[in-house]
């Protein structure tokens, strides 16, 4: 992580958060803008853009897109972030001639929206004694948005 930058006006904080990963294999980073109280509101406002492409063995991906997302505390416990990405990956592999593979080596446009509610009952962000944390993300992606791609994605942490 390269930094974050806080900006104090009229009691307000907006955050700026710069990010780079490098790897042997891969190389990324995102950028990205915050404002915890939204147009003077409990809703926290985030936009970020991010970029990057990963090397596998018969293969690369490339991606770079943005993320508009709006989050609220819902109770002590309990957050719910809504949000809408888009990003633009293209695979590469000159190794394969078959072209039976060739379809799914396309340049692909994917528009997604992202519900995320948390839960986080910890008794210590940082260290934590007891408790639990649950984030689970469900990810809907379709034509009617501007998508390349229809699915669903559920992921669990």
């Amino acid at each position: 992580r390269a930094g974050t930058f806080i900006e104090r006006a009229d009691s307000t904080a907006r955050i700026l958060d710069i990010e780079a990963r490098v790897s042997q294999r891969s190389l990324g980073g995102k950028i990205g803008v915050s404002d915890p109280r939204f147009l003077d509101s409990d809703t926290a406002a985030a936009l970020t853009f991010f970029g990057g492409e990963r090397e596998e063995p018969s293969y690369t991906k490339g991606e770079v897109g943005g993320l508009l997302s709006f989050s609220r505390q819902l109770s002590e416990r309990l957050s719910a972030s809504l949000g809408y990405q888009y990003r633009f990956t293209e695979v590469t592999a000159d190794d394969f001639n078959d072209p039976a593979v060739q379809p799914f080596l396309e340049n692909a446009n994917i528009s997604s929206i992202v519900l995320t509610p948390t839960w986080d009952a910890r008794d210590h962000a940082f260290y934590p004694d007891s408790g639990q944390y649950v984030r689970t993300s469900l990810e809907y992606s379709s034509q009617v948005i501007g998508s390349t791609l229809d699915f669903v994605r559920l992921r669990w942490q």
